[in-house]
């Protein structure tokens, strides 16, 4: 079954009301838009007992061993399991962008990118969009060429790895539920069975694993 696609009226922006941002490097911090509600600390261990919870969480890995860094997204990911996750760093090893990609962040973008540029991700991220630095989307590219077998090792239907790509690209599952004419009820219920099918918990690591094994491009 092919999504057919429809006009789509343009989102209003969400408010961002709390954002957490987890980093040694204390003018990151300065980067950040004035009206935004930023907290930073150094360390996870920081984060006990901070209330309310944030509307989105910045994770700089630099300066941490990779054991470290799998351990804070762990950390993270128990506060709760949908919240938005960046990753804000200098690295970019494709090893390591794998590591946090499957760790369960969202986006990752490269401490070069200008301010703007990083708050608008932020607005992208709680829009359920992906962000990543273009270095970083060529790095996977060029490391997960595309295979279409591998779309058997999930046993994907077609329409699982079109709503896949879409997602991968941007569009969040209300947009895709008005472009393609479908309720959000019927996406999400596809989103659903890609997650347990791949045997991941979010879209970071689903696209992650798409990426590295050939099933979108």
């Amino acid at each position: 079954m092919k999504f057919e696609p429809q006009i789509n009226a343009k989102q209003p922006m969400p408010d961002l009301k709390l954002v957490w941002v987890i980093s040694h490097d204390q003018s990151l911090q300065q980067r950040l838009h004035e009206d935004l509600n930023v907290i930073q600390v150094d360390d996870t261990d920081d984060l006990k007992d901070k209330t309310p919870k944030p509307s989105i969480i910045i994770y700089d890995p630099d300066e941490r061993a990779e054991e470290i860094c799998q351990f804070d997204m762990a950390t993270l990911r128990k506060l709760d399991v949908d919240l938005p996750i960046l990753v804000l760093s200098k690295q970019q090893e494709e090893k390591f962008v794998r590591l946090m990609l499957a760790s369960g962040a969202d986006g990752y973008l490269l401490k070069s990118e200008c301010d703007s540029r990083i708050h608008e991700s932020l607005y992208d991220l709680v829009n359920q969009k992906t962000p990543l630095s273009p270095d970083i989307a060529s790095i996977l590219v060029k490391a997960f060429r595309p295979n279409l077998r591998a779309a058997s090792n999930f046993n994907l239907k077609d329409r699982e790895i079109e709503l896949l790509q879409l997602l991968s690209e941007g569009l969040t599952k209300k947009d895709i539920s008005e472009k393609y004419n479908r309720s959000i009820h019927t996406i999400d219920n596809h989103v659903r069975q890609i997650y347990s099918k791949m045997r991941v918990n979010n879209l970071g690591q689903a696209v992650g694993e798409a990426f590295r094994s050939g099933v979108i491009s």
